[in-house]
């Protein structure tokens, strides 16, 4: 009783074992695919991030051209109007013209830095877009790799904890085997130690038929034996009363 009473313990506790087994290993599978999930929005962000630092970039060398493209368009400007600024010097007897040119000139030189004052602050708001955008995603980035981290530290754990369960597991499983075979040889021990006194009572009851018979003839020899004393004891009492008594008649 004791041995079988173990034995539904350690099954119990194998059950139990296993079902936590599982258990565990369904979290490791949502803590895989988390860190998959996780990874996989690490890389779009990481290419978003290389597509906005691209962009800034872009922008600057783009920034970088106009400048000198506009500085280049105002100095041809500027040598252009000294030209006509040294023709109108000659010809004296047209001043109209000369401060007329340098209207335009100082018209021109005034569009000239307006719009390059607005190209240059239309790309420095986009490059701080384009900045606060890369900002962010080196921000989601970071959170991401940080969940990626926890991910990882969780599923290690996770992962020590199903070996320590499968362990445990093989552990209960190696008793519970040495349990059954011990119990199997305690059974068969058992069932031959029946087998020999199942014997030894067939052996005993042949034994006990034995005795019987011989018993039996004894008992027959013995009662031939008293009814040969019996007929002696008869004869000799009749042999006695003739010799005590000899002249009675002889008993035909």
């Amino acid at each position: 009783m004791r041995m079988e009473a173990e034995k539904d313990y350690l099954r119990d506790v194998y059950e139990q074992m296993k079902e936590r087994f599982e258990e565990e290993a369904r979290r490791r599978m949502d803590a895989e695919e988390a860190l998959q999930r996780a990874k996989e929005d690490a890389s779009r962000a990481v290419l978003t991030n290389c597509d906005a630092e691209a962009t800034v970039v872009s922008l600057c060398d783009e920034i970088v051209f106009l400048k000198k493209v506009f500085a280049e368009e105002q100095e041809e400007l500027q040598a252009q109007l000294q030209v006509a600024n040294i023709r109108v010097d000659l010809e004296v007897s047209r001043p109209d013209l000369s401060t007329a040119l340098r209207d335009i000139r100082v018209q021109y030189e005034r569009l000239a830095n307006k719009n390059m004052q607005a190209a240059e602050d239309w790309y420095k708001s986009k490059f701080a877009s384009v900045a606060e955008m890369a900002s962010k995603n080196n921000e989601a980035v970071h959170a991401i790799r940080e969940e990626t981290m926890e991910y990882r530290r969780l599923l290690q754990s996770r992962s020590s904890e199903i070996e320590s369960l499968r362990t445990f597991i093989e552990s209960l499983h190696k008793q519970l085997e040495d349990l059954e075979d011990t119990q199997t040889k305690e059974v068969t021990k058992y069932q031959m130690r029946i087998s020999e006194l199942e014997q030894d009572i067939t052996d005993a009851k042949q034994e006990m038929v034995h005795y019987l018979r011989d018993y039996q003839d004894l008992l027959n020899v013995k009662m031939a034996l008293d009814i040969e004393i019996a007929a002696y004891r008869k004869l000799l009492e009749g042999e006695e009363i003739r010799l005590t008594y000899p002249s009675l008649p002889a008993l035909n």
